[in-house]
C-alpha cells in the first residue's frame, strides 16, 4: 500500500475544503451598522459605514430629504437608517430569498427591498432605508432608558432554512434607546459594520 506524506494529505484536505466552500451557495456572512448623516443638532455626528453605495455590488437603499427644525442639511442625500451588509464568501452566485429584522415586536422589511436577488460570487449587498423612516431602527424605543431589546436579522438563502443572526451589541437600535434625541444626550447614532453570529454561534 502506498502511503501519502503528511504534506500531500494536508494539501488534499485543503483542496477539498476549498472546493466545498466554492460549491456551497447557502453560506452568507451578515454584518450590521447604522448610517445617519442628517442630524442638524451636530454635523460632526454625520456618518455612514464603509463600504457604502458604490462600494458594493448591490445597494438596496435610497437617500431622502429630511428636515430638522425647518432646515435640510444633507441636500437630498439624507440617511437615518439601520444597515445590513450581506457578503457571499463562495465562488458561486448566492440567491437571497428574504431578509427582515425583528426588534422586540417591531418588524422591519422596507417595501423597496426586492427578493429574490442574486449576490455574485465573492460579492456584497447592502440593505438600507428605501424611503424616509422605513428602516429607522434607532427609534424603536424613543425614550432615553435602554430597553434591552436585541435585534434579530432573519436571512433566507437558497434552499437552507431561515437563519437568525443576533445583534448582541444592539447596533441597529443604537443601544436600545434614542441616543441622538436632544433629551437623551444628542449622541451620534452612526456605527461601523459589526459581524453577527447566529444563536448557535455560527457566522454563516
Amino acid at each position: 500500500m502506498k502511503i501519502l506524506s503528511p504534506i500531500i494529505v494536508g494539501a488534499l484536505a485543503l483542496a477539498a475544503s476549498v472546493a466545498f466552500a466554492d460549491s456551497d451557495t447557502n453560506k452568507v456572512k451578515v454584518s450590521v451598522g447604522y448610517a445617519n448623516n442628517w442630524d442638524g443638532y451636530n454635523q460632526n455626528h454625520h456618518f455612514v459605514p464603509y463600504p457604502w453605495d458604490g462600494g458594493v455590488d448591490i445597494f438596496q437603499g435610497a437617500p431622502v430629504n429630511l428636515s430638522n427644525g425647518g432646515s435640510v442639511d444633507c441636500l437630498g442625500n439624507c440617511y437615518d437608517t439601520g444597515v445590513i451588509l450581506l457578503s457571499n464568501p463562495s465562488g458561486s452566485p448566492l440567491t437571497v430569498n428574504n431578509v427582515n429584522v425583528d426588534i422586540g415586536l417591531t418588524n422591519f422589511k422596507p417595501a423597496g427591498w426586492t427578493f429574490p436577488i442574486i449576490i455574485p460570487a465573492y460579492g456584497t449587498m447592502i440593505l438600507a432605508q428605501t424611503s424616509a423612516w422605513d428602516f429607522e431602527s434607532s427609534n424603536v424605543n424613543t425614550g432615553c432608558t435602554p430597553d434591552g431589546k436585541i435585534p434579530v436579522v432573519h436571512v433566507s438563502v437558497g434552499s437552507s432554512p431561515v437563519r437568525n443572526f443576533i445583534d448582541k451589541t444592539q447596533v441597529l437600535n443604537t443601544g436600545g434607546y434614542d441616543k441622538s434625541g436632544s433629551g437623551c444626550g444628542g449622541y451620534a447614532e452612526g456605527h461601523p459594520f459589526v459581524a453577527l453570529k447566529t444563536k448557535d454561534g455560527s457566522d454563516d
